[in-house]
């Protein structure tokens, strides 16, 4: 897997939605779909594998990482075209997007 290739499929799909990409939950979430992308594992359990992860690489606390990835994901869920989200992710109305299903559905879209 070429790192250039990742983040390039990353923005690409980023793209697709409305993010505040200045936030510190966008950037966070960005590294999320990496490191799940090179790490299936850890989008099993996003708290004690993915979020860990992140809280060494970072040296940031993970519940503040989950606040601000959900935080990012409720501002995309308000600015984004239902109609879209819910064609993406195959979800109802009034289901929302978690985080564990947004970042295991960019992830596993990459590796199909």
């Amino acid at each position: 897997m070429n790192k250039k290739n990742i983040n390039d499929y990353i923005n690409t799909e980023l793209n697709k939605f409305k993010f505040n990409r200045t936030s510190l939950g966008y950037k966070y979430l960005k590294i999320a779909i990496s490191n799940g992308i090179q790490d299936e594992l850890l989008i099993e359990d996003l708290n004690n594998r993915l979020y860990k992860k992140m809280e060494n690489e970072l040296k940031v606390e993970k519940k503040k990482i989950k606040w601000n990835i959900e935080k990012s994901i409720e501002f995309m869920y308000i600015n984004t075209n239902m109609e879209y989200i819910m064609n993406y992710f195959y979800i109802e109305e009034k289901e929302k997007v978690t985080p564990k299903m947004f970042i295991t559905t960019i992830v596993e879209n990459y590796l199909k």
